[in-house]
């Protein structure tokens, strides 16, 4: 990985191809320090992880079905899957909420599931991180079960899928 040094301040950011054409504007280019260290900076920018899709959902009161995060393509390769969930309005009983995320790696479905959040008072939360590896152009989708006893309880969910590894283009 490059390390990233401060820009080169010192040095004006273009030079004249021809220092001796001093009778008008003469042609200008990039002075190599300037050049050295944009090319150190962009691989820096390419070695961060990249949010590529984020859900915020509030005031749930019923499981959801399987949804896939809204992504115009999936690269392949390995993404970040976070999610962080709240009872926001307690059940009159009980409450409880599972979060699900599936994808597809090797052309096989994967599925990973919470364990259940069964706290009823807004301070329950639950949240995860964890890295998948997942298939060209195949859906990152959140799917929850929320039982509420009686009815009336409500839930917050947010969802994100980074990009951390993606695959060399074949």
């Amino acid at each position: 990985m490059s390390v990233l040094e401060s820009p080169p301040y010192t040095t004006p950011p273009v030079e004249a191809v021809d220092r001796q054409a001093q009778t008008r504007l003469p042609r200008l280019q990039f002075e190599k320090k300037w050049i050295d260290w944009l090319n150190v900076l962009n691989e820096a920018v390419d070695e961060k992880p990249t949010r590529k899709a984020k859900v915020r959902l509030v005031g749930q009161t019923a499981s959801l079905g399987l949804t896939p995060l809204p992504l115009s393509s999936v690269g392949p390769g390995v993404w970040r899957f976070n999610y962080t969930t709240r009872i926001t309005t307690p059940a009159g009983v009980s409450s409880s909420l599972i979060v699900e995320v599936t994808w597809t790696e090797g052309g096989i479905v994967q599925t990973r599931a919470s364990a259940a959040l069964t706290g009823n008072l807004t301070t329950t939360v639950l949240g995860e991180t964890f890295p998948i590896r997942v298939d060209a152009n195949t859906p990152i989708s959140y799917s929850t079960t929320f039982v509420s006893t009686p009815a009336g309880g409500a839930y917050s969910l947010d969802v994100a899928g980074e990009e951390l590894a993606m695959d060399e283009a074949a």
